[in-house]
């Protein structure tokens, strides 16, 4: 992740970490070209039960959907 990407995860994974969403990044693996980063979105209950996994590979992306989640 570049230093900007970094800093907007960072921003998003903390507005996450108040509410019942989480974000996670998931790296590449070795000798990968960065193709298969991705980030992944999902929802946690009160039991710690995870639902509705999404993965984005574009941080943009992933940006709106939190937004969209957090604003209801």
């Amino acid at each position: 992740m570049t230093q900007q990407e970094q800093e907007q995860f960072d921003e998003l994974q903390l507005r996450c970490s108040k509410t019942k969403y989480r974000i996670e990044f998931i790296a590449a693996k070795d000798g990968d070209d960065g193709g298969s980063r991705y980030w992944d979105f999902y929802y946690v209950d009160e039991k710690g039960y995870e639902y509705g996994r999404e993965n984005f590979f574009s941080l943009n992306k992933l940006k709106e959907e939190v937004e969209e989640y957090l604003s209801l």
